[in-house]
């Protein structure tokens, strides 16, 4: 921050030209402070009051590395075992249980689910015999037997909230899941694959913005919770 000012300093800037300046190098500074997935909190005051000295928080442009500002400081507190409590979305008929906190809402998330399909081929043995030009009579045994696939589809679009005891999932249809009762993660680039405990159980895929910060959030929920 001190050297983005000091190169504003340099060449003279003020005004909006400071500010395209700060708009051109903030980025950068951000990837640089962010290229070991931590951040202080001395980083996280000074990149704060730049932005809001500068009037940058409504720029559309800083918005993406603000969020992730927003989601490093996050796993920062929940590494210090405190989480940072997120505003429940207006209009979101979600019944928090005592004593639990939203720690995250993901936007526009996809449900992929795996479903069994079954489909009967038929099969026939036995031979034809001509009894005219053109006409045969086949005598065979037709049998039918299924054949079972199972396929990875998308089911479902809506939001995924993650709170300190469970995966709540709210789009047409509405599941909820305890965080306890998560067996396995699998955390991809665009989501992450949840497997829960249970007689039969059959993974999810959420696909959203940051499968990183997704999976080291839920991760960290889990062991704050054990």
């Amino acid at each position: 921050m001190a050297q983005i000012k000091q190169i504003a300093s340099d060449a003279f800037l003020a005004g909006e030209g400071l500010v395209r300046a700060a708009l051109a190098a903030l980025p950068k500074a951000i990837d640089n402070a962010l290229d070991d997935h931590l951040l202080s909190a001395q980083e996280q005051r000074a990149f704060e009051a730049l932005i809001q000295e500068l009037g940058l928080g409504s720029r559309k442009e800083i918005q993406p590395y603000a969020l992730r500002l927003v989601r490093a400081a996050v796993l920062r507190e929940l590494a210090e075992g405190r989480v940072f409590e997120h505003p429940l979305p207006p209009n979101t008929p979600l019944l928090l249980q005592k004593g639990e906190k939203l720690a995250w809402v993901f936007q526009g998330v996809k449900l992929y689910e795996y479903r069994v399909h079954r489909e009967y081929v038929s099969s026939g043995g036995g031979m034809s015999v001509r009894v005219a030009k053109g006409v045969y009579l086949r005598s065979s045994q037709i049998r039918t037997k299924p054949v079972v696939t199972e396929r990875l589809e998308l089911t479902d679009q809506g939001m995924l909230l993650v709170s300190t005891k469970h995966l709540y999932f709210h789009g047409r249809k509405a599941h909820r899941l305890a965080l306890k009762k998560i067996v396995a993660l699998d955390p991809y680039r665009d989501g992450i694959e949840v497997h829960p405990d249970g007689a039969k159980p059959r993974p999810r895929i959420y696909t959203l913005d940051d499968g990183w910060f997704a999976y080291n959030l839920i991760t960290g929920l889990v062991g704050l919770a054990s």
